[in-house]
């Protein structure tokens, strides 16, 4: 399931994902708390994207807008031992 902010911002849903075991993108702000280190460590997700090395991004086209191309840098962030479990995080380059 993929979903933008409004519905990222809903523990209640996202908890129900989990509990069906089905897969989910939701978009979250940028200060949004996130659970990282199995669930040990609390930070907000733009501060997970800032402590990702560079190498970690990879740009990616999203085809053109009504402003000329759209690229966004991508990276994973690993919120836990489970491979299943990580944040996908979309930044502007």
């Amino acid at each position: 399931m993929t979903g933008d902010e409004v519905h990222g911002q809903d523990p209640q849903l996202r908890s129900v994902l989990e509990a069906r075991g089905i897969g989910y993108v939701l978009a979250v702000a940028c200060t949004t708390n996130v659970r990282i280190n199995e669930n040990r460590t609390v930070l907000q997700a733009d501060t997970l994207a800032a402590s990702l090395p560079q190498d970690a991004w990879y740009r990616q086209s999203a085809g053109a807008g009504a402003k000329g191309p759209r690229h966004y840098d991508w990276a994973w962030g690993q919120t836990g031992a489970d491979k299943n479990r990580c944040l996908l995080i979309r930044r502007n380059p």
